[in-house]
């Protein structure tokens, strides 16, 4: 002990301010304990007297209401022997009875009123109530309740009524009981006290020791306390002290003391309380010691306290003097070490938080400091690093080789990493390595070399990196590099930058009929099946070669280093595509189901004169895997230059084509369709274009090229909203309204969501008589979706529209199929007419349309009709209606016109 308190006293020496303001508190502990040990005594000694007041106020209050009862009960025994007495000798009736309770009344004091009740509650007779009355039973249903326990004790007080009952408040009766027998039968005498007698003497008796207290007479069975109480205590507050005034009576039946706290105002409470023998009331006085105590304690501790501050004033003052002086030299040291504080506490906070870990070491390397984020990016603990060698934390090999680096750093001042930030792996607690930027510097303290290393592990950066290169450069379905990467790897073969050479080959594989697999499985299937595309494909190529999902169902192979002649590169990039179309030999299980599935590739090659750039290597291949799709599909085609002029010369065309509609280049022709008399019935709406450069193109070649660019649609509206103008206009003319016009529809028309409601619009635009309307469809209308397709017709056909079958006997149709549709025509093709006279075959298939025509109820339609004999075949056989050269070539609206005029007056 001796040397810390040595310590302490010295330290204290320093601090002169410190130990005077020490002395100036002991000596104020010494006074106020003095001051406060003898107001102590002098306040113990008040309360024990006050303690003791209460306790024989409440001993006498509780003796006398006990006596009064007592004397109560007495009474009321001799009134119930007199009324036994007077039943008995002389049948004594409710008015003596009630002569008998008034005279009693007079004898006992403080009594309200006294009544002979029955056991059913009614009142019997009384000295003031009307017999027959229900006095309490009335007012207060718990009384009878209670009447079991009431007639043990022969006391009851009237308790808390329920909420809405009509009762006397709690309290303000008090009732003593005893049995009597009248000519009635048995009975009950009840004595009404007046609580209020009870509370008087006791706040009589109390005002002259404890003019504050609180007190009451009440109920310990049902809690009831009297009426007339001063300043009742709150029931919750008193709910504590009840309980413990029951569990802790005083000694020999005596008064007893409780202390608690008033859960309400939460003041400090002094409980005073007696039993009241023989009875199950209790006198209790409630107060507190220091409120009541304190006015007469006051005025000497005040005294006291005035004398002792004096004193400490004085003291005070000298002490100020003193301190003022020393205060001003230990202000100035405070600012300065708070300074220094708080630069060291900024310092420490900026390492604690920095996201970068910093390591400083000695000169040896051996590790002096280790941050937190230090400790989160290797994983070791500080006291686990500090002391030890750097080399703990760097990967194989710069662990290995870090002595020697810093052994010549010492010898010679050569460093390569001093000053400039260079990428290092890194080693965790584990053993991983990982990847991290190292800066570090050197720093001189206390005449000693250390080094500060600031760490950042760049980890998550590099996985950012390749996850955005692998987003950005892979596909995402397959994992086969994009159009992005193959584009880039293209440039660097064509620019020999990949450090191939000779010749090579890009082959683009389109997969045949992809999107029916989509449509009738799912997007998931067709993910599968590019996937198993993809696995197959990188199976048949070389590992230099780069296999990549163009986009959609296309895969591209670039395969590079082929050979120094094109011979030799072609027969290579011929077995590569035949490896290629191998792979679909086999069936792919997509969602674990055989799926057959073939692919056209277009071969290019590339590295040889004329130099081609990527995008043109890419169109080669585009238009040879075209050619191979058009050849068949299944099949691989290489470019020539003759498809790179077909496609000059089909955008060309399909330029002019769009242009041509806009410019109004298109006219229809109408060639009669006639009956057996040649007068003529109708004819059919021929789309026929005059070019101003190439003339007149034949529907031969534009058609199909409509048809595979999508601009069918547009050219199919308008020929018929033409077909129901120039219908409308027939109308007018007696010798044209009878006609129909028959008009080509194209399936791609046919399977326009909204094909029904634009026929009917133009019908009703134009003003056209629908049944003069003769819609022609072919019968490859009928390969995809015949229930639409019959929905659609039947729809127009409500309407009068009229259908026909054009070609028929060219395609595939289904008998089943032509029954189910609407049609009022067969139309027998020309490529059967024109050989009908020199082909039994033709023959044949002709008669066995007829015959199939008059079968199911149409009208059959010959076309290409050009001579005499063909017409007088088709006679013979049942065919009545023709259309062709040997009646009139298609014509002009104002030709046809005419025609039919002449045909008329003929």
């Amino acid at each position: 002990m001796p040397g810390p308190i040595t310590a302490l006293w010295q330290r204290l020496a320093r601090r002169p301010g410190t130990l005077v303001s020490l002395l100036n508190a002991l000596v104020l502990l010494l006074v106020l304990s003095f001051v406060g040990l003898q107001r102590w005594d002098e306040w113990h000694g008040g309360t024990a007297q006050l303690q003791q007041q209460v306790e024989a106020v409440v001993q006498r209050q509780a003796g006398a209401v006990g006596d009064q009862l007592q004397v109560q009960k007495h009474l009321v025994r001799q009134l119930v022997v007199q009324i036994n007495q007077a039943t008995l000798l002389s049948g004594a009736g409710p008015q003596a009875l009630q002569d008998l309770l008034r005279q009693f009344v007079a004898f006992i004091p403080g009594t309200l009123d006294l009544l002979l009740v029955q056991p059913n509650g009614l009142v019997l007779s009384g000295a003031g109530a009307v017999p027959g009355a229900h006095p309490l039973a009335s007012y207060c249903p718990r009384f009878l309740a209670e009447r079991a326990a009431i007639e043990t004790s022969l006391l009851w007080v009237m308790p808390a009524a329920e909420p809405g009952a009509r009762c006397p408040p709690a309290g303000s009766l008090v009732l003593t009981f005893a049995q009597a027998r009248t000519v009635e039968g048995d009975a009950q005498v009840w004595l009404l006290h007046d609580p209020q007698r009870f509370v008087r003497e006791l706040e009589q008796q109390l005002r002259a020791v404890l003019p504050q207290a609180r007190y009451r007479v009440w109920d310990a069975r049902s809690g009831a306390a009297l009426t007339g109480v001063v300043d009742p205590v709150d029931p919750r507050a008193l709910a504590f002290q009840h309980a413990a005034g029951a569990a802790a009576p005083g000694q020999n039946g005596g008064p007893h003391r409780t202390d608690w706290t008033d859960p309400v105002t939460g003041q400090r409470l002094t409980a005073v309380g007696q039993a009241v023998a023989g009875t199950p009331l209790r006198v209790e006085v409630v107060y507190d010691e220091w409120q009541t105590h304190w006015p007469v304690f006051a005025p000497p501790l005040w005294q006291a306290l005035g004398l002792t501050a004096g004193l400490l004033a004085v003291w005070a003052l000298l002490s100020l003097l003193m301190l003022r002086t020393i205060r001003a030299g230990e202000r100035a040291i405070a600012r300065q070490q708070c300074a220094l504080t708080e630069a060291a506490q900024h310092t420490q906070a900026i390492l604690d938080n920095v996201i970068d870990g910093v390591i400083t070491l000695d000169e040896g390397g051996r590790v002096l400091s280790f941050n937190p984020a230090a400790e989160r990016i290797f994983g070791h603990a500080a006291a686990d690093v500090l002391g030890r060698d750097v080399g703990l934390l760097m990967a194989e090999p710069q662990a290995g080789e870090h002595p020697r680096h810093l052994a010549r750093y010492r010898a010679t001042g050569v460093s390569r990493i001093l000053g400039s930030g260079r990428e290092v792996e890194g080693r965790r607690r584990d053993g991983s390595a990982f990847p991290m930027h190292l800066a570090v510097s050197e720093i001189e303290q206390a005449g000693r070399v250390m080094f500060v290393g600031l760490v950042r592990d760049i980890s998550r950066q590099r996985q950012a990196e390749a996850e955005i290169e692998q987003l950005a450069y892979y596909d995402p379905v397959t994992g086969l590099p994009n159009r992005r990467l193959l584009t880039d790897r293209l440039h660097r073969a064509l620019s020999g930058a990949d450090g191939g050479q000779g010749i090579g080959a890009l082959l683009l594989i389109d997969l045949d009929d992809f999107k029916t697999l989509n449509d009738s499985r799912g997007h998931a299937s067709g993910d599968e099946l590019l996937q198993q595309v993809a696995q197959r494909l990188r199976a048949c190529a070389r590992d230099s070669d780069t296999v990549s999902r163009f986009g959609g169902d296309e895969f591209v192979v670039l395969a590079g280093g082929l050979g120094d002649d094109v011979a030799q590169a072609s027969a290579r990039a011929q077995a590569l595509a035949q490896q290629v179309i191998g792979i679909f030999a086999q069936p792919f299980q997509p969602a674990g189901r055989a799926y057959a599935c073939s692919g056209s590739v277009g071969v290019a090659l590339f590295g040889h004169p004329p130099a081609l750039s990527g995008d043109e290597v890419l169109s080669h291949a585009d238009l040879a895997m075209y050619e191979a799709k058009r050849r068949g599909r299944a099949r691989y085609h290489f470019y020539d230059a003759a498809l790179q002029v077909a496609l000059t010369v089909r955008t060309a065309l399909e330029a002019d084509l769009r242009q041509g509609l806009a410019l109004g280049q298109f006219r229809l022709h109408y060639q009669p369709q006639v009956d057996d008399s040649g007068r003529a019935l109708g004819a059919e709406a021929l789309l026929r274009w005059w070019h101003p450069e190439r003339g007149a193109v034949s529907p031969a070649q534009f058609i199909p090229l409509a048809e595979q660019t999508g601009f069918i649609l547009e050219l199919g509206h308008w020929v018929l909203q033409s077909a129901c103008e120039r219908l409308a206009a027939w109308a007018r003319d007696p010798q044209l309204r009878d006609l129909t016009l028959a008009v080509n529809v194209s399936a791609h028309q046919f399977k326009q969501a909204d094909f029904v409601p634009q026929v009917l619009q133009l019908l009703a635009q134009t003003g056209a008589e629908p049944s003069r309307l003769k819609l022609e469809l072919t019968e490859s209308t009928l390969a995809e979706d015949v229930h639409s397709l019959v929905a659609k017709m039947d729809a127009l056909r409500r309407h009068g529209v009229q259908f026909a079958l054009d070609d028929f006997g060219t395609g595939y149709s289904s008998l089943s199929y032509i029954k189910r549709l609407p049609l009022e025509q067969l139309k027998v093709d020309q490529g059967f007419v024109r050989h009908l006279l020199d082909d039994a075959n033709d023959a044949a298939i002709v008669r066995a349309i007829l015959t199939l025509g008059h079968s199911l109820g149409l009208a059959v339609i010959a076309e290409g009709v050009e001579t005499e004999d063909q017409r007088g075949f088709l006679q013979r056989h049942g065919c009545h209606q023709f259309q062709g050269y040997l009646f009139s070539r298609p014509l002009e609206a104002d030709a046809f016109e005419a025609w039919v005029a002449a045909q008329g007056s003929a």
